[in-house]
């Protein structure tokens, strides 16, 4: 199955939609994909693993890493997905710095 460019529906197909196609849309994506990777942060959270950033920010930026890592594995020489998810999440937990 083909990756689905969440930023790139949203931002250049959506828009082409009628309003009750939009609305419909907007909704399964909410329950769907948005909202279990928000329902993640805030159990890490909870729970003390990562510090508080809003939610709602946190599953946006993770989404907009899943569509980059789908342009990436596109470029020559690129590492697997696997490998580039691993390292998108190492960036994610532990930051650009060096360790």
């Amino acid at each position: 199955q083909l990756p689905i460019h969440v930023l790139m529906l949203m931002l250049t197909d959506m828009p082409t939609f009628s309003e009750a196609e939009i609305q419909r849309l907007a909704l399964i994506a909410e329950h769907s994909i948005f909202e279990p990777i928000r329902q993640v942060f805030m159990v890490a959270q909870a729970q003390g693993q990562i510090r508080y950033v809003k939610p709602n920010l946190l599953a946006g930026f993770f989404l907009s890493i899943i569509d980059g890592i789908n342009y990436a594995s596109a470029l020559p020489e690129a590492s697997s997905k696997d490998v580039m998810a691993s390292e998108m999440v190492s960036v994610l937990l532990d930051g650009l710095q060096t360790l």
